[in-house]
């Protein structure tokens, strides 16, 4: 079980953010469901592949940018998942603002710079390169919260043909490449 799992089990109110269409929050939600359950895509296509994945789950999926101000209430969550939803000054306030006294806030972010190198064979630059865990931590602890675990990970993409990068980037629409 992991971090996010193990946390959602003592949830009773949650907000996933950037959800896509559902596939991690999914698996995740399955075995415990808090009383309140709410899942938000900024995608427009993922909305509706969204709520029909997560819809038996009970959650409400709705239409919303991470970036803009949140349509909830002031501590309303007591958990807040952040799957490589994007993350500046403004939406960790929101996330702040949301995020029950006690709260916790889980984020897995990709870092601005990944995949350089295949953009560099694109001549292609970085669409985010202001989000790295520098920045991210920065962000995060401006908004008040406390930041107790951190760190980064780099590793090799590796394609066994042509067809394999096309495919990856057809799957991955929001890079700049």
């Amino acid at each position: 079980m992991g971090l996010a799992q193990k946390l959602l089990m003592k949830s009773n109110s949650v907000l996933e953010m950037a959800t896509g269409g559902g596939e991690f929050f999914s698996k995740i939600i399955k075995d415990h469901k808090p009383q309140k359950v709410i899942a938000i895509e900024g995608f427009k296509p993922n909305v509706a592949v969204a709520k029909k994945k997560l819809s038996k789950f009970g959650a409400k999926v709705i239409y919303a940018k991470e970036t803009e101000k949140l349509p909830f209430k002031d501590r309303e969550f007591d958990l807040v998942l952040n799957r490589h939803g994007g993350l500046n000054k403004y939406s960790a306030k929101e996330i702040y603002r949301i995020l029950s006294p006690g709260g916790i806030f889980l984020t897995q972010q990709v870092d601005g710079r990944n995949l350089k190198d295949l953009m560099k064979e694109f001549d292609s630059k970085p669409k985010w390169p202001k989000n790295t865990l520098k920045n991210v931590r920065k962000y995060i602890a401006n908004a008040g919260f406390k930041i107790t675990k951190a760190h980064e990970w780099t590793g090799k993409v590796t394609f066994k043909d042509a067809g394999a990068i096309v495919y990856f980037l057809k799957a991955i629409p929001w890079t700049n490449i």
